[in-house]
């Protein structure tokens, strides 16, 4: 898989990043965290194609359940609100 677009999913922990919503028609992207002490199937969410600003995570249970999905993703994972 290239790209992928996901919908349906919730993003928690945003007010420790300084936000309380995402803009509503802008990508976000999203990023595997293999080293996150709290969850080995962390995936972040940024606002820049770097991956520099994080702005959350994908709840815990949409990151389980992406979690074979994930690895075979080679492009961009993009988010919308």
């Amino acid at each position: 898989m290239k790209n992928v677009v996901l919908q349906g999913v919730y993003i928690v922990g945003m007010h420790h990043w300084g936000r309380r919503e995402l803009e509503v028609d802008v990508n976000h992207f999203c990023g595997q965290e293999n080293d996150n002490p709290y969850d080995k199937n962390a995936i972040a969410v940024f606002s820049d194609t770097e991956m520099r600003h994080k702005v959350g995570y994908l709840r815990k249970e949409d990151a389980a359940r992406l979690k074979n999905v994930y690895r075979h993703i080679t492009g961009k994972c993009y988010l919308k609100a």
